[in-house]
């Protein structure tokens, strides 16, 4: 895992190529709203990228991290199914609920049912490196979300230089990241985490979540601002030696 984290930069560079190499066909349909369908390492790109081009994007964008989608979704829905394995038993049944609505389906995945459904049906699917556990493999999902939301109009950003931009970013800082998140571990062993995020921030707190729960094998919660401010504030007023706050 150590050095999967470690090579996060040079796979945001490869999935940048096979963005930009992706084979998507236009929609029949104007493009009305887009859901991306996707749970735990495959799902939280679709939160994350959401929150971060909620002030570009012409169409509403939302997930489902479940068994259904909303009633909502017809022909001229986007649906994005993102399963890494392509076996995930939840975004599957999003999948076929996607098909009997005749929504325009693009998938990311590594293979698996998701992709031997794609081919079957020829919806477009854009297919990543496997064999890596989902929590390790954003890097992979986050540019062909982009890539996606960009072909089909949705966005306008300049995604390739912004990502190219972190790259740069992330490999010239390696040693300071690495000296930070080290001192950030040490405060956090033996505590219970407490992770709070502004509201276009939620995605990121998520994702820190998740990989403390998966990787460190410990319990914590977030919980975003403005909205904590109305209510987990007042449960501060008494002192807790256990908790571990990171904002």
């Amino acid at each position: 895992m150590k050095t999967l984290v470690a090579n996060f930069s040079k796979q945001l560079a490869e999935a940048i190529k096979i963005g930009s190499n992706a084979k998507l066909t236009a929609s029949k349909n104007n493009i009305s709203n887009v859901l991306i369908c996707g749970l735990g390492g495959s799902g939280i790109g679709g939160s994350i990228v959401s929150e971060l081009v909620a002030g570009n994007a012409n169409v509403p964008i939302n997930g489902s991290k479940g068994y259904f989608i909303p009633a909502y979704v017809n022909e001229s829905t986007l649906v994005i199914i993102s399963s890494y394995s392509g076996n995930t038993e939840e975004t599957l049944n999003c999948l076929e609920q996607a098909i009997a609505k005749n929504a325009k389906i693009v998938s990311i995945t590594s293979g698996g049912k998701v992709e031997e459904i794609s081919k079957a049906k020829g919806y477009d699917h854009i297919i990543v490196p496997g064999g890596m556990p989902p929590r390790a493999c954003l890097s992979y999902s986050l540019p062909q979300l982009f890539a996606i939301l960009n072909f089909f109009q949705i966005i306008t950003i300049n995604y390739k230089a912004e990502f190219e931009a972190a790259i740069k970013l992330i490999d010239a800082e390696e040693n300071n990241i690495i000296s930070e998140s080290n001192a950030i571990a040490k405060k956090l062993k033996g505590k219970i985490p407490v992770i709070y995020a502004t509201t276009y921030n939620e995605g990121v707190a998520i994702r820190f979540r998740q990989q403390l729960n998966e990787n460190a094998k410990i319990l914590c919660w977030h919980h975003i601002i403005p909205e904590m401010n109305h209510n987990e504030l007042v449960g501060w007023t008494e002192k807790n030696d256990n908790l571990a706050v990171v904002i």
